[in-house]
């Protein structure tokens, strides 16, 4: 009877309220993540500057990793303070790390309400006391699925927090890494950097063997690896800006989060290329095959919570002349400020995508896909 009760509970309560409760998160976070990138930054710059005094006091040695961790005794207490740590290269063997915060409030606001809307409902399925147990189990674990847009807030933030002189200014160690997670659990890196001298053609011969999952967030950038046949290869969330890549192939690959702003990559051929949250922005894109490739931001169906949406694929200020997105998925992309000279959009996605509104006379759209993107009026025009 108690497993039916529960499953019961599951399927005709929880479920539905935790959904609504995440979509909601989803909503939120859609229409405020640059604030809220900006206020991450702000609280990144503090921990910095921190992190730098006491390397100048001594007390500190190289940055080696910063660790955002979720700590679920202090959520369940209210307090959706994250712990910021820095340590050098030992990372939590390190007896000289310091410590900062992050207030992430905004993903948990809505958990309190969720936790008496369940406690209401739990009450008709269980006696007072397992329905507090079971209403309080819920909110934590739509806590740890809510945690996810943390994650990715900060994935999002850090390449333009990578920019503040407090954080440039620290000694590091040649691999410095930020990392989110839970408290003395598992994290995954949001950011690198790698300050390693690496030789362009062993790189691009690594790179070719296309080995599975091998270069998730690592660095790549400034390197000549033009003409590189790198069809098939899972490179997420590397690091390949201001590197050559032109003429190369990435044909049927995984680029997801990918970094290839301010990169050279003419003629380059995305074909069949998985691109969300790929940053293309002011890269050389001329002649680039885009065909068939997907890109879309947010979630899939936008009625069922799976996980955090992605965030826009960008091509902000790219040269994309001569370009070819022919049957491309780019829902919500950017291309604020990139040059479409004669690009082709035949029968591509670009439902709620941003272009600036010169662009309409630049590339061919169909008077379908001129009603479903984006059109933004540039300053004096």
């Amino acid at each position: 009877m108690q497993e039916n009760r529960l499953e019961l509970f599951e399927e005709q309560v929880a479920e539905e309220l935790s959904q609504r409760a995440l979509l909601a998160l989803e909503r939120y976070f859609t229409a405020h993540r640059d604030r809220l990138a900006e206020l991450f930054i702000q609280s990144f710059e503090q921990l910095c500057l921190h992190i730098r005094r006491r390397q100048q006091q001594g007390l500190q040695g190289k940055l080696g990793h910063i660790t955002y961790s979720l700590l679920r005794t202090e959520l369940l207490a209210g307090s959706p303070l994250y712990l910021a740590e820095a340590t050098d290269r030992t990372w939590y063997m390190d007896e000289n790390s310091c410590f900062g915060s992050y207030d992430a409030s905004w993903a948990f606001r809505d958990l309190a309400g969720l936790e008496q809307e369940l406690l209401a409902e739990a009450r008709g399925y269980f006696p007072d006391s397992e329905a507090a147990l079971q209403a309080e189990a819920i909110r934590l674990r739509t806590a740890v699925q809510a945690h996810r847009y943390v994650i990715s807030l900060i994935r999002y933030a850090m390449p333009e927090a990578a920019k503040l002189q407090a954080y440039r200014e620290l000694s590091k160690e040649v691999e410095c890494e930020v990392r989110a997670g839970e408290y003395m659990d598992q994290s995954e890196t949001v950011y690198k950097e790698d300050f390693r001298q690496k030789e362009a053609a062993e790189i691009r011969a690594y790179l070719e063997q296309k080995q599975e999952l091998a270069y998730t967030y690592e660095v790549f950038a400034g390197l000549d690896l033009a003409r590189g046949h790198y069809a098939g290869i899972q490179a997420l969330y590397s690091d390949f800006r201001g590197s050559d890549l032109s003429h190369s192939s990435f044909e049927g690959g995984a680029l997801v989060g990918a970094k290839l702003s301010f990169s050279k990559l003419t003629q380059a051929s995305f074909r069949y290329t998985l691109l969300c949250e790929a940053d293309f922005s002011g890269s050389e894109l001329r002649g680039a095959d885009f065909s068939y490739c997907c890109g879309p931001s947010g979630q899939r169906d936008p009625f069922v919570w799976e996980h955090p949406g992605f965030v826009p694929l960008r091509f902000n200020g790219a040269d994309l002349s001569g370009a070819d997105f022919t049957l491309a998925n780019v829902k919500g992309a950017s291309f604020i400020g990139a040059n479409l000279d004669g690009a082709i959009f035949e029968q591509a996605n670009i439902e709620q995508a941003l272009f600036s509104a010169s662009a309409r006379s630049r590339a061919s759209f169909s008077k379908e896909q001129l009603a479903q993107a984006i059109w933004i009026e540039e300053d004096g025009a």
